[in-house]
């Protein structure tokens, strides 16, 4: 799978996804990952570029981002408490 763009964003939108706080669900038929970042696009990239992501292998399909003025430090701090 590739990085994912943002083509089809709006621009207000891929700028948020840019620049701000966003929790990220990498979805598989038997495999689920959680995970927060303050640069989604750059953070996206980076795990596609691992050998060993699961992006790679198929264990992920799809990918599910949650971002907005509800997303911010205290959100990211309960994702990686708890995950």
């Amino acid at each position: 799978m590739s990085p994912i763009l943002g083509e089809h964003l709006r621009l207000r939108d891929k700028q948020a996804l840019e620049k701000n706080n966003a929790i990220y669900i990498y979805l598989g038929p038997k495999n689920v990952y959680v995970g927060q970042t303050k640069h989604f696009f750059s953070r996206h990239k980076e795990h596609v570029q691992e050998s060993n992501h699961r992006y790679i292998n198929g264990s992920y399909t799809k990918v599910i981002v949650a971002f907005g003025i509800l997303i911010n430090q205290l959100s990211l701090d309960d994702i990686e408490k708890n995950s």
